[in-house]
């Protein structure tokens, strides 16, 4: 009688974890990855000295290049701002901003706190889907 339950148990156990999986494999393909439109590097002091910043530009993360049309196009990010912080998470490194990426979907809105001719401001940026392969982005101005 126990190796019959136990048989039993096991196949409810695999089955719930096959179930899982394409549940999982599922919802993951109905997600959208998120799409930002932006270029960007770490601002080190070198990055500093060598662009002729300002000695205070925070040593977070410069966008370097938006694409028009993009999420941050619309939300009037421009190459030159640092972005310091995403929904209150410090964005320090360029993975900082990756990896938060990895945890949003297109349309999300996210609110970034960014620094911008010696002063911050606060945008809100509505994410959107990742581009297909083949995407030929066009550059804003100053990109």
């Amino acid at each position: 009688m126990f190796i019959i339950r136990s048989k039993f148990f096991y196949r409810i156990f695999f089955l719930s974890i096959i179930l899982s999986l394409i549940f999982n494999q599922v919802n993951a393909e109905t997600k959208p990855k998120s799409w930002i439109g932006i270029e960007f590097t770490s601002v080190t002091e070198e990055f500093i000295n060598h662009n002729k910043l300002n000695a205070n530009t925070p040593k977070n993360i410069i966008v370097i290049s938006v694409v028009k049309t993009s999420a941050a196009d619309e939300a009037k990010i421009i190459p030159g701002d640092v972005i310091i912080s995403i929904n209150n998470n410090i964005i320090k490194r360029t993975q900082d901003l990756l990896d938060f990426l990895k945890t949003t979907q297109a349309g999300d809105i996210i609110t970034a706190k960014i620094y911008r001719n010696g002063s911050t401001q606060t945008k809100k940026i509505k994410l959107k889907k990742f581009p297909d392969p083949g995407f030929k982005p066009e550059w804003v101005e100053g990109s």
